[in-house]
């Protein structure tokens, strides 16, 4: 019964939250070049827990959810170019668009042995086939006991940073 009452409980981070937890990550993702590379729209049939959950925080009563998908292309001064996947749903409303909820991914070692497994736990990891693959073991086993952990590496903060910044001129195109 606790871990249902947990798993119920449990708050998504929104693109608000990620933005403002690790400043020290944020002032070194402004060195990265950002390329929004791609848009996908996901339709998804809504599970009975997720029906639950909107029941008693949204009062909505929804059949399927709609996610979009984009796909950022993150270039550090190095060179490296690391691909990071920012699943939210659409909102419209630009005033507000910082408490939509977001699932993450990157493929660099720094988000795949630092970051997943706390995002997962969160429910903001970003999953799929694909990336459950790159992720490996990282997404069940927490990262060494005295490493010192970050939420988001510095490619997703410089990913979230160009959506924030361009989020309206982003969703008037889609």
């Amino acid at each position: 019964m606790a871990g249902i009452l947990s798993e119920l409980f449990s708050l998504k981070y929104s693109i608000g939250d990620l933005m403002n937890i690790d400043k020290d990550r944020m002032q070194k993702s402004s060195e990265m070049t950002v390329n929004l590379t791609n848009v996908y729209h996901e339709i998804k049939k809504e599970s009975i827990f997720e029906k639950f959950k909107k029941f008693f925080f949204r009062n909505k009563d929804v059949m399927n959810v709609y996610y979009v998908i984009f796909r950022f292309e993150v270039s550090s001064p190095s060179g490296s170019v690391y691909t990071v996947l920012i699943r939210t749903y659409p909102d419209f409303d630009i005033k507000n668009y910082l408490d939509n909820t977001v699932e993450i991914f990157c493929e660099c070692k720094d988000f795949i042995f630092r970051s997943s497994y706390n995002l997962g736990k969160h429910k903001n990891l970003y999953r799929s086939t694909k990336t459950d693959q790159m992720l490996g073991q990282a997404i069940t086993q927490a990262p060494k006991v005295g490493y010192k952990t970050s939420l988001c590496c510095k490619h997703v903060y410089a990913a979230l940073s160009y959506l924030s910044s361009n989020y309206s001129t982003i969703m008037s195109n889609l």
